[in-house]
């Protein structure tokens, strides 16, 4: 629940309930404030009634009321306390000064509607009337708090019904919004890349793009669709053993043919340390080995299609051809002469079936993407 709005659901023509708000949070247990507005006959607006909660948390983040007390029950000289610190009474009184003016303003609305709290600051307002991109997107004190309503209002639609909104904007709208999320998609991809550079775990590596898919989707010059992370491509023997995996399975969603990833580091040495005869390098056991593996991956796709399928299902892929993608190393990093960087380029210019692309080209792409939605812009 998102405290910065407010949602209504009518339970009558007359009553609805809002979504509670949260005063005090623990592991396992909180405090909330569960509101309920009534239609009352003789009133301008309806009237605010409410009653506190302590809930407690169960398996998949799911709160539950617990037994309440019937204060009927209770005793001559007996009672109930429940003490609120200073900033819960101020997050309850801020709550009920929106609510009654959604209450105000709007009445009792008929299903689920949801109000997002709008700045009471004159100077935020100011910035809404005048259009200041800048200030509203984070430059201004303020902007920060108004770009998280919005983002956090996108983040509850469904696809379909937040595309049906967008759809009401035109073209150069469109292409606007479109290229600043892009641009600030990149841009977080980059920061990260560039605060762990150094890292040699292939699992964090993995974990960044497959958080980030979009990221290979460009290396490939015709549209793809993530099948599946880890994905199994056969290979195991009678005894269940020795199976094969690939980091990413893809797909041209046109022609439905396969792609297979594979990922290493950019800290991956893609040369051997010393030089080979005619002034020329050898590549490195980590990188011939990963294109031998890359190869064996892609044969047993092809030689297993049929056994991985599954009976029911339609098939997701085909494998007329599948490509196959290696993510390897740093040119910066390694190739720092010239007859490095034309022994990396002659070998991988040579493979027949494995594209090569190396950590830092992706980086590149990335910042050539970032300029191009800028110039859009």
């Amino acid at each position: 629940m998102s405290e910065e709005i407010i949602t209504t659901r009518s339970t009558s023509r007359i009553t609805a309930d809002v979504n509670p708000i949260v005063l005090r949070e623990g592991e396992r247990a909180r405090l909330v404030f569960k509101a309920t507005l009534v239609d009352t006959e003789g009133s301008s607006a309806p009237i605010v009634k409410g009653r506190f909660v302590y809930q407690k948390k169960r398996s998949a983040n799911i709160w539950q009321d617990f037994d309440a007390i019937n204060l009927g029950t209770l005793k001559d000289g007996e009672g109930v306390r429940l003490d609120l610190k200073s900033e819960e009474v101020l997050r309850l009184f801020e709550f009920l000064e929106q609510l009654y003016d959604v209450a105000q303003q709007h009445g009792i609305q008929h299903g689920q509607v949801e109000f997002i709290r709008a700045p009471r600051n004159e100077s935020v307002r100011q910035l809404l009337r005048d259009g200041n991109l800048d200030d509203i997107f984070g430059v201004n004190a303020h902007g920060g708090t108004i770009l998280r309503r919005f983002l956090d209002w996108i983040a509850r639609r469904q696809s379909a019904q937040l595309a049906s909104v967008l759809g009401e904007l035109d073209a150069a709208q469109l292409l606007n919004f479109d290229a600043a999320v892009g641009a600030a998609r990149l841009s977080a991809f980059i920061k990260e890349y560039e605060s762990n550079e150094e890292r040699e775990e292939e699992g964090y590596w993995q974990k960044l793009l497959t958080a980030n898919s979009w990221v290979l989707s460009q290396v490939f010059a015709h549209p793809v669709i993530v099948i599946r992370g880890q994905a199994y491509v056969g290979g195991k023997g009678i005894d269940n053993r020795d199976g094969n995996v690939t980091d990413f399975l893809y797909a041209n969603p046109l022609t439905e043919d396969a792609a297979l990833v594979e990922i290493k580091t950019p800290q991956t040495d893609m040369l051997m340390v010393g030089k080979y005869r005619n002034n020329t390098w050898c590549p490195s056991s980590e990188l011939s080995g990963a294109v031998q593996q890359l190869l064996v991956n892609r044969c047993s796709l092809v030689d297993n299609y049929d056994a991985l399928l599954r009976e029911d299902d339609p098939p997701a892929f085909k494998t007329f051809n599948p490509k196959a993608l290696l993510i390897i190393g740093s040119v910066r990093r390694e190739l720092t002469v010239t007859s490095k960087r034309r022994a990396f380029e002659l070998y991988r210019r040579n493979l027949r079936d494995i594209e090569v692309v190396t950590f830092d080209e992706l980086y590149e792409k990335a910042q050539q993407l970032i300029a191009l939605l800028e110039q859009s812009r």
